[in-house]
């Protein structure tokens, strides 16, 4: 009896929160996505708003756009009419999405927020990797309006993507991204898991290399003990996301891939 009673009750407050407009899950806030104007929210600095353009212009395909100012964004913030896209800067740069009408600011609205680089315009190899962040983006805003739970869970639901078929693909480390010890190297590296200088990385990304993750690893420009590295593999030809894991760094802890995820990296193979 008394279960029923508190079912009976929570029903009620269901409807009641429902008829008066205050369905707040995230699925439900950001359901009218793809029909909304996305204002792309320029960053002041002329390298990155290049980049941001051009890689938008070709990538950009879930919702109309436009491109703004960040004196625009300020003034366009609590419109309801919009989302943004953004640079968010602290420790670490993310790129953002945000949904208008908030009056307290990015955190209350935030849709989706992927780590780039380290805080501030950087410009390293965030605008290299610019199109499979905008890729990463998009394709997890439509999986978080489909579910509920994929749209709390965050960018972790792509490790599936490696279980499947990530372990019959290469893996080029960037020669910056390994943390590792050679004992872990030389025990759980396969002769295609490979590392490469962040040119050659790089330019294994950027030709679209067949059945290629490439490392990317952001961190803070300082790191210190507490910060927190993420750690991704990106699919060269595809810019899917196959893995993204993340950890508090230890004292005197170098950012990149630990030996544990080389070993968690290895078992799945």
């Amino acid at each position: 009896m008394k279960r029923t009673v508190i079912a009976l009750l929570l029903s009620v407050v269901t409807l009641v929160a429902a008829g008066q407009g205050r369905i707040t899950t995230k699925r439900y806030r950001i359901s009218d996505f793809t029909t909304k104007v996305t204002k792309v929210v320029m960053t002041g600095n002329d390298i990155m708003d290049g980049a941001l353009k051009q890689e938008v212009l070709e990538h950009w395909r879930i919702s109309p756009f436009e491109f703004c100012s960040l004196s625009e964004f300020e003034t366009l913030k609590k419109s309801a009419n919009y989302y943004f896209l953004l640079v968010a800067s602290s420790d670490v740069s993310y790129l953002t999405v945000v949904k208008g009408g908030s009056t307290e600011g990015l955190g209350s609205e935030e849709v989706s927020a992927i780590p780039i680089g380290p805080g501030g315009i950087a410009m390293g190899r965030e605008t290299i990797f610019l199109s499979a962040f905008l890729e990463i983006t998009q394709d997890y805003i439509l999986r978080a309006m489909e579910s509920e739970k994929d749209s709390y869970t965050g960018f972790t639901i792509y490790n599936s993507n490696y279980r499947k078929d990530g372990r019959r693909k290469r893996i080029c480390f960037c020669e910056d991204d390994l943390s590792a010890d050679g004992a872990a190297i030389k025990r759980y590296m396969d002769a295609d898991m490979f590392v490469r200088s962040e040119e050659e990385a790089n330019r294994l990304y950027l030709e679209g290399s067949y059945n290629t993750l490439v490392s990317y690893v952001v961190a803070p420009a300082f790191p210190k003990a507490g910060d927190i590295c993420y750690k991704m593999l990106i699919d060269a030809a595809t810019d899917r996301l196959y893995y993204y894991k993340k950890h508090k760094l230890k004292e005197g802890e170098a950012p990149g891939f630990r030996n544990s995820d080389l070993k968690s990296l290895s078992v799945a193979r």
